[in-house]
């Protein structure tokens, strides 16, 4: 009903307009106006159409002063207006026009500013919730376990928490988004290797099994694993309840390895500088006297390169 009562409104104004001032003046009020009042039906802004409403209502008002005076249609057909009476009515119809769009412009700049502060504020909450999300998928495995309930619950939290990212809108904040995500990475990194060489977790790990340190053979492990849920005693007084899995399930281990990888659309910000061919040294580290060890190492590996 309150769009149906605007469009009467609107096509009224326009329909005056047309009387008084031809074709030409709608079709620059509908080009001055039309992207305020799309923008303002389009966010539900009711500050704005309220606005609207009222400025289609000032320019009814105003062409009725203009009957009132005695300006009509067939006054403007056939030139017989007084100039300083149609002089003095076309100054009250401008004024307010002007003012009109300035009080419009003014209420769309603010609209857009507390648009552009939601904005920000809805990216800001889903940045840090992201970061939390990590930090409970790092909290439910860096004590290194293997039970297959941890690990899907864990991989389930991850993979939700990675679905916020799209919602983190500003610049700012997906740079700062992408140096958390590559602090997790490295974390989960340590987690899941062994050794100063950071190697591979054995196969028997992924099994399930608590030993699986020292039963390093896949077949072994698993048959162990199985073992273990087969092993349930029943008597007529206690049934067991149903038996538990024991070894992780491979949608939560690729769940965890494809977090740890770097995506393939990454950008290394360090490919900005100069591999070893194309590095002058002497120039690149020109005034570090403090960088002379580097400096020696890289010119090393230059010519081990170069030989």
């Amino acid at each position: 009903m309150f769009i149906v009562l605007f469009i009467i409104f609107l096509a009224g104004t326009l329909y005056l307009l047309n009387k008084h001032f031809g074709e030409g003046y709608v079709k620059s009020l509908y080009n001055l106006s039309k992207e305020y009042i799309y923008t303002a039906f389009e966010t539900k802004n009711l500050s704005s159409i309220a606005l609207i409403i009222f400025w289609c209502g000032g320019f009814i008002a105003l062409l009725l002063i203009l009957y009132a005076l005695g300006i009509t249609p067939k006054d403007a057909q056939s030139h017989s207006i007084n100039k300083l009476q149609l002089m003095g009515a076309l100054a009250i119809l401008l004024s307010a026009f002007i003012a009109s769009m300035s009080v419009m412009k003014s209420i769309k700049h603010s609209d857009e500013h507390k648009e552009s502060e939601n904005s920000i504020k809805n990216s800001k909450f889903y940045l840090d919730n992201l970061v939390d999300g990590l930090e409970v998928v790092y909290n439910l495995l860096k004590d290194g376990n293997n039970n297959r309930v941890i690990w899907i619950e864990a991989a389930r939290t991850l993979e939700n928490t990675l679905n916020l990212r799209k919602k983190v809108t500003e610049p700012s904040h997906q740079e700062i988004l992408e140096i958390r995500l590559m602090k997790y990475r490295h974390l989960f990194y340590k987690l899941f290797t062994t050794g100063e060489n950071h190697d591979s977790l054995p196969t028997s790990f992924f099994s399930g099994i608590k030993e699986w340190k020292s039963t390093t053979d896949i077949t072994k492990a698993m048959k162990q694993a199985t073992s273990e849920i087969e092993a349930q005693v029943i008597t007529e007084f206690a049934v067991p309840e149903s038996p538990s899995l024991l070894y992780l399930t491979p949608s939560s281990i690729m769940s965890i390895y494809n977090f740890i990888k770097f995506p393939d659309t990454y950008e290394d910000p360090l490919d900005k500088f100069p591999s070893l061919k194309e590095i002058n040294i002497d120039e690149y580290f020109k005034d570090m006297g403090y960088a002379t060890g580097a400096k020696e190492y890289i010119r090393y590996l230059k010519k081990s390169i170069n030989s």
